[in-house]
């Protein structure tokens, strides 16, 4: 967990991103909000890894509790955020170098991305390093997390005592970090303007997830081991950013002055943490540093390779990627799996860290997007399970996240600072793969697990049609500024050859009417953004209500095609069945009836027509009832009346009742009561009907010299409340497996009176489960 969450960011962010944005104090504030969010989100992946073990991460989490299309975005949204740190990671090896090696890998062809200055010899070298470490994954997936436990642990020692040796080199007190804030006003949007960023600084502490089914310890230890790696990797931030303002006192006379003029930096001067260990410690200090990023780099590699491979592997089996990655060795490795990734991983060390940091921009999106989802599912497992903790832990996670993505994405409405406009575009293209894989995964599902949510066609349509949106504003405010800039430049050259200087009235005049102009070409853009949003969001609520509406239509239509059809088709077999089970009790009602109208029939001849009658009769009877109790329970007409009665009484009545049928058949039967309250509150007559039935079809189906055993059990108290267990249990002639899934609908028999000999209505157990569901009790078969 601790392997993902710390990459190189956490050494180069400090200086590049942490200070100039919100200072030391602003960082910290930042860093520890966002950490208790972070382990409420935590909460939510510990809670899914203990009732869903064997799913697959955050995908089977959501895909257990919120579909299989809404698990397609969140594995596209993992997928995404995995793969693109793995980039990230491989582009750092080639800054490291840079940075202690100098120029040696800046050979061959040399061109530029994105004002981003690229090397061949650099990019192959990032493109060896994911070879090597995908290697790696593939040939050590045994020994990996003992490899990460190592590296992890050398790496938090070695932040530590770097931190303290600089802090004694300085003689760090509170005021070596003043100021505590970049800026004196606006605090709380500083705070907010780190804090906006902890998804991506986490961002990997859910990887042991996809580890469900390989762990080997108790379940409640989850928890407690994702808290403190999430603790852990906050220490470290916070760590390395305070050596980062502690090395502005070097030569720069405090941090602000420092990062204020990074740009002008050169060498190691570059990265604030390892200059500031360079000042303390010296080259020894940068040289242990500097393992450390390198352990921390090949730790988040191999966690990120592992991951994806099994993201992979999950999708794969899902039918959403080709069969083949879905591959594993004896080990368990997904080895296709991991060459898949570097397919994908090829083409990436030729766009440079700033294309890759557009990406990397996105990941953030994307995680927000996959623990929004994780916290939602773990809501509504906890609402299911009356789990108020998880329901509460769940319901914060999912606003947190849900407020963090429109934070990022609306730009410039609350937020300091917007998002760059190529990552709008790569957030736009990579909704149409989505939507192409999506297709692709309907074409190929033929258990039809897909195309079932509109809610997620909406959310996908709506960040397509809003990203696009914004990239084409933030290409027209380009333009435009860059255009006012152009006039600018044109009128202050033409003051300066008139002969004034830059601070003639007009001049100044003028410069500050196109900077007002600028303001509100700005503002007057991002209304037209805001305005754009509520169109959107309005126009895809409406198509939603209106596609939900449609479908509803066509769900109640078809369920009650389905049930009309299944209706007409069980009366048509209960007809058939019944045909013959109604007409020979009838036959020989009349046929004995006849024999017995005969003149000169003897008196015992009569007799025993007669009680053959009777006995026909009786069946007769028996089926009409059933009938009858079967249209009071589907009409809502059968009530239970309570009374007080002897659990006890009632078996051993049962047990007379039968004890003279079992023994003409030679069967062996039991009756075992084992409770420890005997008196209860029930409805004796429907117990009773429950008995019958089960009983009657154990004797009918059982054999000469058979068994039939019923037991009677209580398993425990609560509340006033008794749990007891009923088991009838019989030799008989059993049952197919498919036939034991419907046993309980009405009209179902295996076997008919024309085949078997014995007769019934096949209502009997459908009866029984609904006495048995009125009381709030289940009925299950073996």
């Amino acid at each position: 967990s601790l392997s993902c969450i710390i990459g190189f960011g956490c050494f180069i962010m400090p200086g590049t991103t942490f200070l100039p944005q919100a200072g030391p104090l602003g960082t910290t504030i930042a860093f520890v909000i966002g950490m208790f969010l972070v382990m409420i989100i935590a909460a939510n992946f510990a809670y899914m890894m203990r009732v869903y073990p064997e799913s697959a991460g955050a995908f089977g989490y959501v895909q257990q509790i919120c579909g299989h299309d809404h698990g397609f975005l969140c594995a596209w949204s993992l997928g995404l955020a995995y793969i693109s740190l793995i980039w990230t990671n491989s582009t750092a090896f080639v800054v490291i170098c840079k940075s202690i090696f100098g120029s040696v890998l800046q050979c061959g062809y040399h061109y530029q991305l994105a004002g981003y200055d690229l090397y061949m010899g650099e990019a192959f070298f990032s493109l060896f390093i994911i070879v090597f470490f995908a290697a790696l994954t593939n040939v050590a997936e045994r020994f990996i997390p003992q490899i990460q436990t190592v590296l992890n642990c050398f790496l938090f020692l070695t932040v530590c005592i770097c931190f303290i040796l600089v802090s004694v080199h300085f003689d760090a007190t509170w005021d070596s970090f003043k100021p505590y804030f970049f800026m004196e006003n606006n605090k709380t949007g500083q705070v907010t303007s780190i804090a906006t960023l902890i998804p991506w600084a986490f961002v990997g502490f859910e990887v042991v997830s996809f580890s469900g089914d390989k762990i080997y310890f108790s379940r409640k230890k989850i928890l407690p081991i994702l808290l403190l790696a999430i603790l852990a990797g906050a220490v470290l931030y916070v760590l390395l950013t305070a050596m980062a303002a502690l090395g502005g006192e070097a030569g720069f006379g405090n941090w602000r002055n420092y990062v204020l003029r990074l740009n002008d930096c050169i060498g190691i001067e570059q990265m604030p943490v390892l200059y500031a260990v360079q000042e303390a410690i010296g080259s020894w200090g940068v040289f242990f540093l500097g393992l450390a990023v390198v352990a921390a780099l090949s730790s988040s590699m191999l966690g990120f390779f592992r991951v994806a491979s099994k993201l992979s592997c999950h999708l794969a089996q899902e039918g959403i990627l080709p069969n083949i990655l879905a591959k594993k060795s004896e080990f368990g490795t997904a080895k296709n799996a991991v060459y898949f990734i570097v397919l994908l991983s090829i083409g990436a060390p030729f766009l440079g860290r700033t294309a890759i940091g557009w990406m990397t921009d996105v990941t953030t999106l994307c995680v927000s997007i996959v623990y929004m989802y994780v916290s939602f599912s773990a809501w509504v497992l906890g609402k299911s399970q009356r789990n108020v903790l998880f329901m509460i832990t769940g319901l914060i996670g999912s606003v947190v996240s849900v407020v963090n993505f429109f934070f990022l994405l609306v730009p410039e409405f609350w937020n300091m600072t917007a998002l760059a406009g190529e990552t709008y575009l790569l957030l736009a293209i990579w909704i149409m793969l989505g939507f192409c894989f999506f297709r692709i995964s309907i074409w190929s599902d033929i258990r039809y697990r897909f195309g079932r949510s509109a809610i997620m066609w909406v959310m996908m349509l709506f960040l397509f049609f809003f990203s696009s949106g914004m990239w084409a504003r933030q290409r027209l405010f380009d333009f435009t500024e860059s255009s006012i800039n152009e006039i600018n430049t044109y009128y202050t050259k033409k003051w300066e050859s008139m002969g004034y200087g830059a601070e003639n009235e007009e001049s100044y005049a003028e410069r500050m009417i196109i900077k007002g102009y600028k303001g509100k070409i700005r503002l007057e853009i991002m209304r037209s953004s805001v305005f754009l949003l509520i169109l959107v969001v309005s126009s895809l609520v409406i198509m939603f209500s209106i596609f939900s509406a449609m479908r509803e239509r066509e769900k109640k239509m078809e369920i009650q095609r389905m049930k009309a059809e299944e209706r007409s088709k069980a009366k048509s077999i209960f007809l058939s069945n019944m045909s013959h089970d109604i007409r020979t009790p009838m036959n020989a009602i009349l046929g004995y009836t006849q024999l017995a109208l005969k003149p000169h029939t003897s008196k015992e001849t009569i007799f025993s027509y007669l009680q053959k009658i009777d006995r026909s009769s009786q069946h007769l009877l028996a089926l009409v009832n059933d009938i009858l109790e079967m249209s009071r329970i589907e009409s809502g007409k059968m009530d239970l009346l309570y009374a007080a009665e002897n659990l006890e009484h009632i078996m051993d009545e049962i047990h007379d009742m039968f004890a003279t049928q079992m023994k003409s058949k030679q069967i062996t039967f039991t009756v075992t009561v084992n409770i420890e309250n005997k008196w209860v509150s029930l409805d004796r007559n429907r117990f009773n009907r429950v008995l019958l039935n089960l009983l009657s079809n154990a004797f009918k189906f059982t054999p000469q010299n058979g068994s039939v055993q019923v037991v009677l059990r209580q398993e425990g108290m609560k509340n006033d409340l008794a749990e007891y267990v009923l088991m009838v249990k019989d030799s008989g002639i059993g049952m197919e497996n498919n036939f034991a899934q419907k046993i309980f609908e009405p009209f179902e028999r295996e076997r008919t009176s024309t085949v078997s000999g014995i007769q019934g209505t096949g209502l009997g157990m459908s009866i029984t489960k609904s006495i048995v569901d009125l009381m709030g009790g289940t009925i299950e078969v073996e």
